[in-house]
């Protein structure tokens, strides 16, 4: 028997080593397996955090390609490389390699090596060959054994025993429990009985209301009262009798009650005694006319208003706060105006130019798509408060910002035609939030944004 290590399709494979000066001395130094790129900057998403200025918080630098190594190059880089006998500066990277915007990007050998200089950082690069990982032993299946063989057997009993305890004791306590003492609310229902209130004999306050105090006129005679309902079967106790003004009547019967306060509300003022119902006196409008007979008897005229549709102003010529010299509603199919035509400001559009980004960036139309709608509002805004003073104004504002891994917007900048259009549209890039950018492994990442504005009058 003997252990036998995985099977390896090769003893070597290439990978990329790494080290970084700082000052003349060693900071860092890596061996790079996985063709992933790498990146540095001051970002915490950088593979290598170094505090290199002039470069996004986030670059990458150098990356394994199927080609070779790719490198990537910002005017302010300076390189030498040793590939095969010759060396290659970085007049030699710009001629051999492929410029987009101010980044040169340029394919070496997989084998060469050399330094790129940031500032006080330089980057130390090679490419090697490194021995293969070791894939894990395999061990026999003999050796592995079943479930049933790591169980210990003493263990096992002891918890089967214990388990079966606490399961007796469980069902024992059950069975056993005495019952639950009663609730407060339910002992109280249960000693003290619901009292019920006979309310049948009270008297109510709007029909002693109807009925003046008494008088030296004798009342009417109280009704005998109806006969109590039965007697629930629960014991209750009598309702105290409310106190009632001396002559006050007693209520009988319904219908006769309704009389009564038919009697109360369509009676004439002043009247006491028997209340008889007198509503023709009541008619809406019955004053009214009285009046107009006598207007018409006198030769008078009557008018509401002064006829003119519109409120007359004060005695020095100036009208009152909260009123209007012209009419508010005037004839059918006229249009009533209430002030001045507002000045005709032209409509103002904007369309975004997005900045051409270098191959292998991550993608920012969610970005440019956002501002486009979500944003679209106030930057429109924004120009036609100056397109009010100058409706021919037209040009281009150029954006900048970067957005962080959580989606926020830093270093938002905004240039362009007109000083009060930048200032406005970057004081709205304040409050602009974003969908993290995601790279090419699904992680979100920190990404720096060019973008223009071209801003039209009509």
């Amino acid at each position: 028997m003997s252990l036998r290590p995985g099977k390896s399709s090769e003893s070597t494979t290439s990978a990329l080593r790494l080290g970084f000066v700082l000052g003349g001395t060693v900071v860092a130094e890596q061996v790079v397996r996985d063709t992933r790129p790498v990146s540095i900057g001051q970002s915490a998403r950088a593979s290598f955090q170094l505090p290199v200025t002039g470069l996004p918080r986030r670059w990458e630098l150098i990356a394994r390609t199927a080609d070779g190594l790719r490198l990537r190059l910002t005017p302010s880089m300076d390189v030498r490389i040793a590939v095969g006998d010759e060396v290659w500066t970085r007049a030699t990277c710009d001629q051999r390699g492929t410029t987009r915007g101010d980044v040169t990007t340029v394919t070496l050998p997989p084998d060469a090596h050399g330094r790129v200089d940031l500032g006080e950082v330089r980057v130390l690069f090679q490419g090697v060959r490194v021995p293969a990982a070791v894939p894990p032993l395999v061990l026999p299946r003999a050796l592995k054994g079943t479930l049933a063989d790591r169980i210990d057997t003493r263990v096992a009993v002891v918890a089967a025993a214990s388990l079966c305890v606490h399961v007796g004791l469980m069902v024992a306590a059950s069975l056993n429990d005495p019952p639950a003492e009663p609730t407060m609310a339910r002992r109280a229902t249960e000693t003290y009985a619901e009292d019920t209130l006979a309310i049948i004999d009270a008297s109510d306050p709007l029909l002693d209301l109807a009925h003046p105090a008494a008088t030296d006129e004798p009342g009417p005679a109280a009704a005998t009262p109806a006969a109590p309902p039965a007697a629930p079967t629960t014991a209750t106790r009598p309702a105290a009798p409310r106190p009632t003004r001396p002559g006050a009547p007693t209520l009988t019967d319904p219908d006769d009650d309704a009389t009564r306060l038919a009697d109360l509300l369509f009676a004439p003022d002043g009247s006491a005694g028997h209340l008889t119902g007198d509503l023709a006196a009541r008619k809406p409008g019955s004053d009214l006319s009285t009046q107009l007979d006598e207007i018409k008897r006198s030769g008078a005229t009557a008018s509401i208003g002064d006829q003119s549709g519109r409120r007359p102003a004060d005695t020095d010529g100036v009208a009152r706060p909260g009123t209007s010299q012209t009419p508010l509603v005037g004839p059918p199919g006229d249009v009533v105006t209430t002030g001045k035509d507002p000045e005709s400001v032209p409509p103002g559009r904007i369309k975004p130019v997005p900045t051409p980004r270098p191959p292998g960036d991550p993608s920012v139309d969610a970005i440019i798509r956002k501002i486009a709608t979500t944003y679209m509002g106030g930057l429109q805004r924004c120009y036609k408060k100056s397109l009010a003073a100058d409706p021919t104004l037209s040009g281009k504002v150029a954006l900048s910002f970067s957005v962080t891994e959580r989606g926020a917007l830093t270093d938002g900048r905004a240039s362009g035609i007109d000083d009060e259009v930048a200032g406005c549209i970057q004081g709205l890039m304040t409050k602009w939030s974003f969908t993290p950018v995601v790279d090419g492994d699904g992680d979100a990442t920190e990404v720096d944004v060019k973008l223009g504005l071209a801003l039209t009058p009509h």
